[in-house]
């Protein structure tokens, strides 16, 4: 019996790394076209002012179907920080809104081979803060039909994250005046030194920083 074991889980083991491969069919792509790294983390902070929707924050993010064939998707997305507004996402046939932390997904729907549509992803602060959304492409297979449409899923694809920022560019400004004003200078002799220019190798507010 011992014998029969070893093959079988030799097997396993061979199978483990290819059961944890993503999927490619579909690839996030950004604005001009260029593929998003799975795991990417992006910081979104241009806010457009938009008299029907709102201000809101795009994540800037396209989904393209790499594969030579129509293929069906939906979107998994995970808010996990969300200080105020709505998240909203309108992918690939439909659109929905979130108030609060969870795990969503979106209805799924085809995509022709190479076709590229917007994510449709944006934040709708209500003030300022930030809103942490992760959004995970999956592979879907079309099962029933009309009129009973359904699907299963066949695979994950890449994952992307995106942390919205809405900051108070009068706070930020403030920040960065305070620091200038208030870092503690020391040579590497231990003295203080109040004023700039100072060169060489200094030590500002325990960082060492070299000034040219």
């Amino acid at each position: 019996m011992k014998r029969l074991l070893i093959p079988v889980i030799v097997l396993f083991a061979a199978m483990a790394p290819a059961l944890a491969q993503t999927d490619d069919t579909f690839q996030f792509v950004d604005k001009n076209g260029s593929v998003v790294s799975n795991g990417t983390t992006i910081v979104a902070t241009e806010l457009t002012e938009d008299e029907f929707l709102g201000n809101n924050i795009n994540c800037g993010l396209q989904v393209k179907n790499m594969s030579g064939a129509t293929a069906h998707v939906r979107m998994v997305y995970e808010v996990s920080t969300i200080d105020n507004g709505s998240v909203q996402v309108c992918f690939p046939v439909t659109c929905n809104s979130q108030f609060q932390q969870g795990v969503y997904e979106t209805a799924a729907g085809p995509m022709d081979s190479g076709e590229v549509r917007d994510l449709q992803s944006e934040w709708f602060p209500l003030a300022y803060g930030q809103c942490v959304v992760s959004y995970r492409i999956e592979l879907m297979k079309q099962v029933g039909f009309f009129p009973r449409q359904s699907y299963e899923k066949v695979a994950d694809g890449p994952t992307v994250s995106v942390v919205f920022r809405y900051d108070d560019p009068a706070a930020i400004a403030a920040v960065e005046r305070s620091i200038k004003q208030h870092a503690q200078r020391f040579d590497l002799l231990g003295r203080k030194h109040t004023s700039l220019p100072w060169r060489g190798l200094t030590i500002i507010d325990g960082r060492k920083v070299f000034m040219r």
